[in-house]
């Protein structure tokens, strides 16, 4: 939640990240609908002149090695990405979704496209 605060709510409003913690503590607030209120922030900022380009969303998965013994989820993962004989190792997995759309930006002069990426959730996979 820090992450997604600093990252980009911080920018939308003026609500403190406390403000976003008791939100998701009473229930009323759910991870879904704040990805789904991501994403239509994100949609809504798009030009209206930019509406037929595409919109990218992007998955990412990165491991974490643990070496502690007292870490929630911590489990054997194996890494595709290790060429080195060592691939299963105790660790974490995030997985991320982040929507980038599209907006004008002038660089000397010139109108150019450029891509906002918003991030749209996490989990946590072991």
């Amino acid at each position: 939640m820090r992450c997604l605060f600093r990252q980009f709510l911080s920018k939308q409003t003026d609500a403190s990240l406390n403000s976003y913690y008791r939100a998701l503590g009473n229930g009323l607030v759910t991870d879904a609908s704040i990805r789904q209120a991501l994403a239509l922030q994100a949609l809504a900022i798009v030009p209206e002149a930019l509406r037929q380009e595409p919109i990218l969303l992007s998955v990412d998965d990165t491991s974490i090695a643990k070496w502690g013994k007292h870490f929630d989820g911590v489990g054997i993962l194996y890494d595709h990405a290790k060429h080195d004989g060592k691939s299963y190792f105790n660790g974490h997995a995030f997985v991320s979704l982040t929507m980038s759309v599209p907006v004008l930006h002038e660089t000397a002069g010139k109108q150019q496209i450029r891509y906002i990426a918003v991030p749209i959730g996490y989990v946590m996979r072991t």
